[in-house]
């Protein structure tokens, strides 16, 4: 969401408010026509100080009084949008278009619209025309990137597409991580493991608390088969950075994270001791924040996979279900261990509870054919 937030603060210059009057009256009386732009201005503070509600109330009455103001259309679109309301959002994107077809960046934010519900071709064809309003703007070339991969990802045609947004994206704005992340990624899968690699180098030098890009460089250097030596120190790195990382919402998170590098060390080395500290730092992140489903889950594969305790994997799996109950993978994994254990009935049971949060999970099904 801040990635976002940046964007959208760059669409607009600030207007200087040389005249605020107290709104008592807005609900009651006409907005004269020279105050209209000091109350649209006013609507666009809202939405960068989050009050969405207020914004809206606001450019609903500047709506009510003239319908074709497309600037109030375009600022309660964007509204909309940071309240999660698509639908809302884009038929007033719809009616900024029809009166001003490239008015500030509306494609933008109708190509993010359809991107939200997987519609990635009507996503690409957007930003495609916000590209094109708007040539020099580093977040279109990432998003359009983003969603070439994502709909795209194993087409030779669209991973060159993808790379090249991507490498746009970078040489445009090359303080964004996640811009290097995303494009290591779209390296790793055009088999382009080596330039990945140094690409994920970069987005951990700008933000070294990441744990995904330490996992992902991780991943590019079993498939060029990087020594076991180079894998541990990259992967040490990680423990080193992730320590020092805090996040004032989930205490603990960080030794989860260095929990699961030593887990992507005992995957290569199969060494014991890089499991036991993989458990000790899942431990230690449950002491100081035990609501943490994620760490149970982890918990519960380590004892499955690793340690071939079943019955303790399924005790971690118990309480991740009891804090976290509509979690499809936990109850994917939970049903396994049951599987595994005998307990068709009960697994048939889980396997179910899977189901029916994400029916179209074929692993679920399978495990409901399996255990009936």
């Amino acid at each position: 969401m801040s990635g976002h937030w940046n964007y959208v603060k760059s669409f607009f210059s600030f207007v200087t408010l040389f005249t605020i009057v107290l709104w008592l009256s807005l609900g009651a009386q006409p907005v004269a026509a020279q105050d209209r732009e000091v109350l649209l201005d006013r609507s666009y503070q809202k939405i960068l100080n989050y009050d969405y509600e207020g914004s809206i109330v606001i450019l609903n009455k500047l709506l009510n009084e003239d319908s074709s103001y497309f600037k109030a259309s375009y600022l309660r679109g964007m509204a909309y949008f940071y309240e999660g309301k698509n639908t809302e959002a884009m038929n007033d994107f719809q009616r900024v278009l029809k009166q001003e077809e490239n008015y500030q960046h509306v494609y933008y934010f109708i190509g993010m619209i359809y991107a939200s519900t997987s519609d990635y071709n009507h996503a690409i064809f957007s930003m495609s025309k916000e590209i094109k309003a708007h040539p020099e703007t580093a977040d279109s070339y990432y998003q359009r990137g983003s969603f070439y991969l994502k709909a795209f990802t194993y087409d030779t045609l669209m991973q060159k597409n993808a790379l090249g947004d991507l490498q746009k994206a970078v040489s445009l704005d090359s303080t964004k991580s996640y811009y290097y992340y995303q494009l290591g990624l779209c390296q790793k899968y055009a088999n382009k493991r080596r330039e990945a690699i140094m690409t994920f180098n970069q987005a951990i030098k700008i933000n070294p608390y990441a744990y995904s890009y330490y996992e992902e460089r991780n991943t590019c250097h079993e498939l060029v088969s990087s020594s076991l030596i180079i894998r541990k120190t990259d992967l040490y790195q990680g423990v080193k950075n992730l320590k020092k990382y805090k996040d004032p919402e989930m205490p603990g998170v960080q030794y989860y994270f260095v929990g699961k590098c030593f887990k992507l060390m005992y995957d290569f080395s199969k060494k014991k001791s890089e499991l036991d500290s993989a458990m000790y730092y899942m431990n230690k992140s449950l002491s100081l924040d035990s609501s943490n489903a994620d760490v149970y889950l982890e918990k519960g594969r380590i004892y499955r996979s690793c340690y071939r305790s079943e019955s303790k994997a399924c005790q971690e799996f118990k309480k991740g279900i009891t804090i976290s109950p509509k979690y499809t993978e936990m109850w994917l994994n939970y049903a396994w261990s049951l599987e595994n254990q005998g307990k068709k009935k009960e697994a048939h049971e889980a396997f179910k509870e899977a189901f029916d949060l994400n029916p179209v999970d074929f692993r679920a099904k399978d495990g409901m054919s399996r255990t009936r």
